[in-house]
This record gives C-alpha cells, sequence and structure tokens, in this order.
C-alpha cells in the first residue's frame, strides 16, 4: 500500500532538491555511518534512503545491491510521515500496509524494518535512516535510541557536506579578486568541517550508544591498543575500562595460538583500508580475566578521522547461546518430548508412555503398558498396509506415515506418526519408538485451508485460483476427438456505482445472487468462478467440434445469461437492475494456451463494454492491436513525466480588438517509439488511473513557471493562462494547497491563473466543489467553467459558484450559421452569462463569419484557429511581436 503524501511535501522536495545530493556518488563518511547502524542494530541491511516525488534514491547501503526503487513501495516515504518517532515494522507479512509489497513478497524479502526519519534544520523529512532483517524481529531500546543519534548525524554530514559546497563556490568567486582571501576560506572550509566531522565523532562514541549496546564495544587505535571499552564488555571479558585502557587487546582476551593469525588479519585490514567493505564477523573461544573461556561472536569495521585508522568491534556473548543450542539438542532426543512418545521391547510390548500419550488417547499408563500399541492393528487399514509398514523398518530401521487410532472413548482420529527400531552393538533390534500427533485438527484445517485456497469465500464459487488449474487440466489434456471448449467472462455493468450508492452488504447480496443465476444457468458439467470483483468466468466445457456449431450454442449459453443477469434483483425492499457484458473466446486443439484464451476472453469483453453494454461480443482479431496499443500507451504514461516526454502548447485569448488576452495551457506527449500521442488518446488512460495527478501537478507547476517567466517581460506581464484540472485532480483533499503553493512557490499574481473545471467536476459533488472554489477565489484565483452547454447545468449552482468566466463548446460555434437551434442556444448562452455578470469565451472559432456573429451578441473573448493553433511557447510568443 503506497503511502499518503505529506502535508509539506512541496516544501519536503524543495529542501531536498536544494542540497544536490540525489544521483551523487558514495561517500566515505555516510557508508560508516551505515555500516555502524548495521552493526550497532545487527542487521544485515542498513541504508540512508531519500525520497524523491517518484523514488526513494540510496545515499549508503550495506548488504543490498540496490540504488532506488520506486516511492509507492518503498517503507522509508511511510516513515517520513511521522518525523518526530522511529518507524518500527516487526513483521512485515502483518502489517497491512506492507503485506502485499513487493520487496517482502520477493527479493530483498523484507520481514522487519525500523527507520529513523533524517530531519533538516527547517523540520522536513528527507528521508530514513534504515536498518533491515529477513526475520521477524525488534530493536532493543538501546538500539532504537543509537538508531535515532544516528540519524541525527548523519543529518549534520548532510548539512556540512552543503556548507562545504556552499564554501568551495565562494572560494571560485573570490578567487579571481584575491588569493588571499581564497586561502582564508580554505581555512575556514576545513575548520568548519573538522567542527562538524569531531562532532559527529563526539556524538557516535556517545554512551547514547555504546554504554548502552547490548554487544560489548571495544574501538582499537591501528596498533590494536583498546582506546574505549564499554560496560558490556567488562562484564564479557572481566577487565574493568580502566584496567583495559591502552592495552594490547591481542596479549589481553587472546589465546596465544591465535596472536599471529589475529595480527596478519588486523595488518590486511589496515592495508585495505576504511570502507563499507572492510568488516570481518567470526566466532572465536576468548579469555576471560580469570582464565576461563568464552565463546564470542567479534564483528570488526575499520574506520578513518583525521588520517588515522581506527578498529570499531562489537562483541557478543555466545554462552547462553550455545549453552541453548545445546539443550535444544537434547530436548530433541529426550522422552519429554511435545510428540507423544510410546517405547516398545522387541516384541512390541509396550514399556513407557509420555504424558502427552495419555492426553491424546484418554488411557492412563496402567491401560497401555504391557500391551501392544492398539495403532498397530486399527480397523482403518488394512492387513496389507500393516505388512508393508513392518517389512520396511525391517529393511531400513524406520517408517513414517499416517495411520488411525482410537481414544479410550471410541472417537477415531488421525494420527502422523514415526517408528524407530533401535538396535544393540550387535544390531540386534532391542525396542521400538512410536513418536506420535493427533492431526485432527491440522486436517480440519487442512480441508478450510483448501476452501479458502480454492473458492470464494462469498458466493463459494471456484475461485481464480481453481479456475487456472481447471482451465489447465483441460487445455493440456486436448486430443484429436476433444469438443471445443468456450471461455466466457462475465462482468456487471455499473456494480462499483450500486456499490457505493446502496453499499457493500446490498453488493455482496448482488454477487452472491449472481453467482447462483450463472450456476443455474449452464449444465452441472460446466465450471463457473468468480475471479474477483464483479467478475465471473464460465467454463464451457463440451461445446461442438464444428466451430459454427460452437458459436450457435455459446450465443443460445450466453442469451439465457444475459436474460438471468437483467432480471431485478429485490433487497431490503428495492428492485435493483444490474446488467451484464460477456466476452467470449473459443479454445480447439490447435489453440491451447491458456494466457492467450483468457487475453481474447478479457478482449471480447472490451469489444461488449464499448458497444453499449449489457451484449455478448465473441473475440474479434482485429480489435486485439487497439487493446494492445492501449496498454502500451498505458505502461508509457508511468515514464513520460519522469522522462520529461511532455510538452505544454499555448493557444492565444483575444478580445474584441483581436488583442491578446491569455493562453489555454494544452498538454502534448511525444513518445520516443509511439512519436506524438493525441491527447485524446492518453488524456482518458491517464484520467481513468491516478497518473493523471502527478500528470496534473506537472501542468500546474509549468503552467505557473511560465507565468513567472511572462510576469517579469513589460511585454507579456498582462497574460493570463488557463489550465484545464481534471476531476480526479480537483477532488484530491489537497488540492486547494497544491494550487496555492504552486503560486507561492513560483511568486506569481493568482489572478494570472485561471482553472478550467468541467460541468462533470461540479455534479460530482456540489458542496465540496462550491467551497474548494471559494478558498481559491479568495486568494485571487480564477475559475472558467469548460465546455458549457455540452452538460447539464443547473441555474442554481451557477449562481453560486464564484465562476468568472463561461467558455462556449465549439460544437455550437461551428455550427453558427449552419443550425438554426445552435444559434438560438448561442445566444441564450450569451444572453444568461450577461445577465449573471459572467463573461463568455468561445473556443473553436475558426473563421470572421462565426466571430463577428458572436461580437454581435456581445461576446467579446475568442479562442480557435482564426486567431492561432496551439503552438510552443517560443512560436507564441512570436505572435506576441
Amino acid at each position: 500500500m503506497a503511502a499518503d503524501i505529506p502535508f509539506d511535501e512541496v516544501s519536503r522536495l524543495s529542501a531536498l532538491r536544494e542540497l544536490n545530493i540525489l544521483d551523487t556518488e558514495a561517500e566515505q563518511e555516510f557508508d560508516e555511518l551505515t555500516t555502524l547502524a548495521a552493526q550497532v542494530c545487527q542487521a544485515p541491511i542498513a541504508l540512508i534512503s531519500l525520497v524523491d516525488e517518484q523514488r526513494q534514491w540510496l545515499k549508503s547501503r550495506v548488504g543490498i545491491n540496490l540504488t532506488e526503487t520506486p516511492r509507492d513501495i518503498a517503507f522509508c516515504a511511510h516513515a517520513i510521515l511521522q518525523p518526530n518517532r522511529l518507524l518500527e515494522v516487526p513483521d512485515t507479512q502483518l502489517d497491512n500496509r506492507f503485506a502485499d509489497n513487493p520487496l517482502v513478497l520477493e527479493a530483498p524479502n523484507i520481514r522487519f524494518y525500523a527507520g529513523a526519519p533524517l530531519i533538516d534544520t527547517d523540520g522536513y523529512a528527507l528521508g530514513t535512516l534504515c536498518v533491515i532483517d529477513h526475520v521477524p524481529r525488534k530493536l532493543a531500546e538501546a538500539q532504537r535510541a543509537a538508531l535515532t543519534v544516528l540519524s541525527r548525524a548523519i543529518v549534520q554530514q548532510i548539512e556540512l557536506r552543503r556548507r562545504l559546497q556552499r564554501i568551495k563556490n565562494s572560494t571560485g568567486k573570490l578567487l579571481s579578486h584575491n588569493n588571499r582571501l581564497e586561502a582564508e576560506v580554505k581555512i575556514g572550509a576545513a575548520t568548519l568541517e573538522d567542527e562538524v566531522v569531531m562532532h559527529n565523532e563526539s556524538e557516535l562514541l556517545s554512551r547514547q550508544i555504546l554504554d548502552r549496546a547490548l554487544d560489548g564495544v571495544i574501538n582499537l587505535d591501528q596498533h590494536g591498543r583498546v582506546t574505549y571499552w564499554n560496560a558490556e564488555a567488562e562484564r564479557i571479558f572481566g577487565y574493568s575500562s580502566e584496567y583495559a585502557h591502552s592495552r594490547d587487546i591481542i596479549e589481553m582476551i587472546l589465546p596465544a595460538h591465535h596472536h599471529l593469525v589475529v595480527r596478519e588479519l588486523m595488518e590486511q585490514f589496515l592495508l585495505t583500508g576504511a570502507g563499507k567493505e572492510n568488516h570481518r564477523r567470526f566466532e572465536i573461544n576468548a579469555l576471560r580475566a580469570d582464565g576461563a573461556k568464552v565463546p564470542v561472536e567479534i564483528s570488526v569495521i575499520v574506520l578513518q578521522r583525521f588520517g588515522e585508522y581506527f578498529f570499531n568491534g562489537f562483541v557478543r556473548d555466545l554462552t547462553e547461546h550455545k549453552k541453548n543450542i545445546e539443550e535444544l539438542r537434547i530436548s530433541e532426543i529426550t522422552f519429554n518430548s511435545q510428540d507423544a512418545i510410546i517405547i516398545t521391547d522387541a516384541e512390541i510390548k509396550t514399556l513407557r508412555v509420555n504424558q502427552k500419550v495419555l492426553d491424546i488417547t484418554g488411557y492412563t499408563s496402567a491401560d497401555l503398558v504391557g500391551l501392544e500399541p492398539s495403532l498397530l492393528s486399527s480397523t482403518m487399514q488394512s492387513e496389507q498396509f500393516y505388512t508393508d509398514m513392518w517389512r520396511t523398518i525391517e529393511t531400513s530401521g524406520s517408517w513414517e506415515g499416517e495411520v488411525w487410532d482410537q481414544r479410550k472413548n471410541g472417537e477415531l482420529f488421525p494420527l502422523q506418526i514415526a517408528i524407530t527400531a533401535i538396535h544393540d552393538a550387535k544390531a540386534r533390534v532391542t525396542n521400538y519408538v512410536f513418536s506420535f500427533s493427533d492431526i485432527t485438527a491440522n486436517k480440519r484445517d487442512a480441508d478450510e485451508i483448501h476452501k479458502l485456497a480454492y473458492f470464494d469465500p462469498l458466493t463459494h464459487l471456484p475461485n481464480r485460483r481453481a479456475l487456472i488449474d481447471r482451465l489447465s487440466q483441460r487445455l493440456n489434456s486436448y486430443g484429436v476427438d476433444s469438443k471445443t471448449l468456450g471461455l466466457l467472462i462475465v462482468d456487471l455493468d455499473n456494480f462499483k456505482d450500486i456499490n457505493d450508492a446502496l453499499g457493500h452488504h446490498v453488493g455482496d447480496k448482488i454477487l452472491i445472487r449472481a453467482a447462483q443465476r450463472l450456476r443455474d444457468s449452464v449444465a452441472s458439467e460446466d465450471t463457473v468462478a468468480r475471479i474477483g470483483g464483479d467478475d465471473f468466468v464460465v467454463l464451457l466445457d463440451a461445446l461442438d467440434l464444428n466451430e459454427e456449431g460452437a458459436k450457435s450454442q455459446v450465443d443460445t449459453i450466453a442469451a439465457c445469461i444475459l436474460a438471468s443477469l437483467n432480471r431485478p434483483y429485490h433487497i431490503d425492499s428495492q428492485a435493483i437492475h444490474c446488467t451484464a457484458s460477456v466476452g467470449v473466446a473459443l479454445a480447439d486443439k490447435d489453440q491451447t494456451s491458456m494466457e492467450e484464451l483468457l487475453k481474447q476472453a478479457d478482449i471480447g469483453l472490451f469489444q461488449a463494454k464499448t458497444s453499449g453494454r449489457n451484449r455478448m461480443c465473441f473475440f474479434d482479431p482485429a480489435m486485439a492491436q487497439t487493446v494492445t496499443l492501449q496498454a502500451q500507451l498505458a505502461n508509457a504514461l508511468h515514464s513520460a513525466v519522469q522522462d520529461r516526454q511532455f510538452e505544454l502548447y499555448y493557444q492565444i485569448q483575444v478580445d474584441s480588438q483581436n488583442r491578446p488576452v491569455g493562453a489555454e495551457a494544452l498538454i502534448r506527449w511525444e513518445h520516443p517509439q509511439l512519436g506524438i500521442v493525441s491527447p485524446n488518446d492518453f488524456i482518458p488512460l491517464a484520467e481513468a488511473s491516478d497518473i493523471i495527478l502527478p500528470i496534473g501537478l506537472w501542468v500546474l507547476d509549468t503552467a505557473c513557471a511560465q507565468l513567472k517567466s511572462w510576469q517579469t517581460n513589460p511585454r507579456t506581464c498582462w497574460l493570463s493562462i488557463a489550465i484545464n484540472i481534471s476531476p480526479r485532480q480537483f477532488h484530491q483533499a489537497d488540492f486547494v494547497d497544491t494550487v496555492l503553493q504552486a503560486i507561492a512557490r513560483w511568486d506569481i499574481s493568482p489572478g494570472s491563473i485561471k482553472l478550467e473545471l468541467t460541468e462533470t467536476v461540479i455534479l460530482d459533488n456540489t458542496n465540496e466543489t462550491i467551497e474548494k472554489m471559494h478558498q481559491l477565489k479568495r486568494a485571487g484565483v480564477e475559475f472558467a467553467l469548460d465546455d458549457f452547454g455540452t452538460g447539464y447545468s443547473s441555474l442554481s449552482y451557477l449562481t453560486q459558484l464564484p465562476l468568472s468566466q463561461l467558455k462556449m463548446d465549439q460544437s455550437f460555434v461551428r455550427k453558427i450559421g449552419i443550425t438554426e437551434s445552435d444559434d438560438i442556444i448561442v445566444q441564450t448562452i450569451l444572453a444568461m452569462a450577461k445577465s449573471l455578470a459572467i463573461k463568455v469565451i468561445a473556443e473553436g472559432v475558426e473563421t470572421e463569419a462565426q466571430r463577428s456573429f458572436l461580437a454581435e451578441l456581445g461576446c467579446s473573448l475568442f479562442q480557435g484557429y482564426l486567431f492561432s493553433r496551439p503552438v510552443p511557447v517560443a512560436e507564441f510568443e512570436a505572435l506576441l511581436e
């Protein structure tokens, strides 16, 4: 689930870009901090992530080979929403925000995440310092505190980096004037760098991290002498900090036979130098102050400060860990197992049973000892079953499988059992060990899991997975004499509108009844499945071998399905009508691709929908190219904004004296492979998805930037720009803030912006629309009602809206002097607008006759090819001259 956009997103992105840190090379200072975070938090992955508009970019990384990911799957996009606290996700698979995230389901398979926001001096969350693990876990309080402190150190390093860049820039400017001043600037820069680095060093090595760390923390100089020794190191090795200081670490804690090897390793470290790749992790038996051996895991990294190398080591005491492993190994073979255990002699007479056997069977120990286990004589298995079982035990020494037994109360139950023969030194059987568990619940759960995996819980129809299995089996078994297979995709028309208007409980009842009607419309051997939402699939398994005969049969069945689904649904005293569309594909022995069959049926459904709905359409190969092109356009749209493939054209608007008064901004798209793409092709696709939002934001920002350029020029400072706003964009909760932030960012006059809204926007949620328009109007923004006269305008809402302009649709303008009824409509629009004191601009004016007719009726603003087609900004500015 993609994260929400921070309320201060525009300012946050501006602050991030001013740092000039994105897409820069790796830097040692950041890599050291990232590595330290991984060490302190005992995590395999650590990242410094900066959240850009469309992505998260990794300035530094440990344990992962990525440089960036899309923002909509970035964990850090969620972390920056709560800048004052660390975001910790103990198990991503249990968190609805991340359970279906590709980074969880696929590599790097994130199961744990903790991210501390990077907050700059102005309070903006630039990104995070985060640690990641492949298993569920939690950070200790000390680790959480350390991660927060490290995040502050990273911000300080970022700030230092920015100051140094500024000083270097200043140095370049001063060079031509005064070499002495240049030297002073360099000295100042070095002093500043030293000061901040020392501050970072102080904080990184502060007791907030090291004294409270779960591990022993030891710092050594490049000769191996101790410079820091925290409290946990004192506990592990038995030496006080005062004693350890300045002593040779090798002589102090390592056995003599390790001295040479470790010294050579330290020399190799120094030769390699500092960096994120120069770290090691190993286990060793160290020596305590009292001479006792202690198993430890040591992680070492080489760091560099002021030209001097030093070692940073984290030591974990493995004593309890080793002890737990040994106890676990012993417990696995002990009699007190979680499984039920029966021990018999060589004659299969019971010697001992543990408590679990009694709990499962209901018998007492006295009931069982001395007798052959009843599970070896169950009536649920044949004699041959037991003969084969004992033959396996005799040949291989063990057997494992599923059998049935009977409890003391007579109830039969399934159990999973392992039987092992115990032999003496002469290979003779001395005992048998029966280890088993009651799998009644497992079987019940397995049945339930199977239902959940293969059946829709609402309609109890087979689901998509079950359909794919059946379809795959059917296609794989196609033979010469096989019947034709028919695949029908059934989609309920306008179901979403009904569901939204009447509620999900009504929608669910419609789906349940639609499923039953589909089931009743086909033969018992045919399959009806629900594959999601209001989409169903019908698999007709035995159609005529002849294609025409098969189509005739499908026609009959589809007509029956449509008639059944067209009947009203009587729910909660309401008669609800919901038609359906059906797409059909036929498979024969020459076509056995499941993916192709589903794709063809989907294209048939698309044809049915675009042909008016409430009908059935067979797959038409000619339609495939259109659908493929639309899919290509939809995919290409996602990268068009980021790759700067869009351009704004401007169409001039003039007054009655042919004087320019402004322009309408119109988006154009030139794709590297597809060429010029018509707005009529890509705008509907963008509006059908969230991609219209970044496109709309780009148009708004680009138009404001152009206004800024014009307002600084006396020849163009009076121009305004009309910007088209999509319904989805307008109804975003932050739309008003977005517009006002763009105006503030470019420092332009609000009155030079005219937002064009269609009647659809206004009618969708009138109260919300009126409130948003009044908020922007109070700020000085102008509004125009686009395509006026083509919708269902109401005078009642026109009087409530702060409109400054009505835009007469070009369909009326083109018919001026041709259709008397359209002439009357034009006169009516102008008269109504005059009575409401709203200006009218006529679009699509192509002839002087049209302009004259409109001018005589009082229209004073015009736009159309008579004056200019939409052109790039350079051509537009040439028109003004």
